[in-house]
């Protein structure tokens, strides 16, 4: 389910990603969270999935947008 940006959100950047094992075809994404200092992970399309509003696991107010970096690459199946 892809989720509009919002405006309003801080970004989260993409830091890692690596292939779903329960569900094929699809990706874990981690970010790194700009509400606290830790990692959260997410459900991701993979290459060419923009990202998206998240909450977020820490539950900060609003949540954040995934953001995906440049040149960045999923870890391969």
């Amino acid at each position: 389910m892809r989720h509009q940006m919002t405006n309003t959100a801080p970004d989260a950047v993409a830091v890692r990603a690596w292939p779903n094992r329960t569900y094929p075809g699809f990706y874990v994404i981690e970010v790194k969270c700009p509400h606290c200092p830790k990692n959260h992970t997410h459900g991701w399309e993979g290459p060419g999935d923009p990202g998206g509003h998240r909450a977020s696991h820490c539950d900060a107010i609003g949540g954040y947008n995934i953001t995906i970096p440049d040149g960045f690459k999923a870890d391969a199946p």
